[in-house]
């Protein structure tokens, strides 16, 4: 008697498995194939199994399969036009509340910190994570060098014990900063260069991308004392924004406006002279 699964005569194997499927597992979803006759077991592929049973799941230890027909395949899956994906869109709006930070009594000379929006170059600042790209990995050296040097010379450290020079913020709080880096134009205004009324520093940073152009903002505050970190306690010293090389990149810009702010800072803790040639000097990176 020859065997319905046999290749010498009877049935077609595909034949004889796509009916003994549609007969057992055609009104329940198709499962395992530990489930299945043992026959099943040995002579079922997946790929038979799958093509039976079309809009049927199949469920086992590694995770769930399903066939989709052409119409749900190819179906469009976004429907904003050219002009929508091409423009910026807007950012939602969060409520956010300024958190007060601890600043210790003033046994060091001066103390300082850096706060910005962009947690990359925040880290790259604190040096807690590793830059890859050289040109990048240089102008972060720059910072670290500057602030080792500062520290050394003039005693900057800061703004506590257990801090770290940067911080990341919201870009909520970090407003002023913004509507500098949007300018994209060489703009600089000094309200006060006394950098013996000064103890404590308060740097801002920001960089902005566009299809007009691309370009950085940095403001720097200051203060003798710093007791309940009100707005009230602070001064502001300086802000300047700068434009950059057109299709440059958010981090390039972001980077080159929180490297100069920094080198602008610890020059001010130096002398007035290394600050002003600082800023008359200063040749932004154009890197895209």
């Amino acid at each position: 008697m020859r065997s319905c699964f046999g290749s010498q005569g009877g049935f077609p194997r595909g034949v004889a498995l796509r009916l003994l499927l549609r007969l057992r597992f055609a009104p329940f979803p198709l499962r395992a194939v530990r489930a299945l006759p043992p026959f099943g077991a040995c002579f079922l592929p997946w790929r038979c199994a799958m093509w039976c049973a079309p809009r049927l799941y199949r469920q086992s230890a590694y995770g769930i399969f399903s066939i989709r027909p052409l119409e749900d395949r190819y179906k469009v899956m976004s429907r904003r036009t050219y002009q929508e994906k091409v423009e910026p869109r807007c950012k939602k709006p969060r409520d956010v509340c300024r958190e007060t930070v601890f600043w210790k009594p003033l046994r060091a000379k001066r103390r300082l910190e850096v706060l910005g929006d962009s947690k990359l170059i925040v880290n790259w600042l604190n040096g807690t994570w590793k830059c890859q790209f050289r040109l990048y990995q240089e102008r972060a050296q720059l910072m670290h060098r500057a602030l080792e040097r500062s520290f050394k010379r003039d005693g900057v450290n800061t703004r506590c014990d257990t801090a770290d020079y940067g911080r990341h913020i919201f870009r909520e709080l970090n407003g002023e900063a913004d509507a500098l880096a949007s300018q994209h134009a060489y703009t600089c205004t000094v309200y006060s260069l006394q950098e013996e009324d000064f103890r404590c520093y308060r740097l801002y940073f920001d960089g902005s991308v566009y299809n007009s152009g691309c370009g950085g903002g940095w403001i720097l505050y200051g203060s003798t004392q710093v007791v309940s970190d009100d707005w009230s306690e602070w001064q502001k010293i300086a802000e300047l924004s700068f434009s950059m090389q057109r299709n440059g990149s958010v981090t390039a810009c972001e980077l080159e406006a929180c490297v100069w702010v920094v080198a602008f800072a610890t020059s001010l803790c130096e002398n007035v002279g290394a600050a002003i040639s600082c800023l008359q000097h200063w040749t932004p990176l154009n890197v895209k």
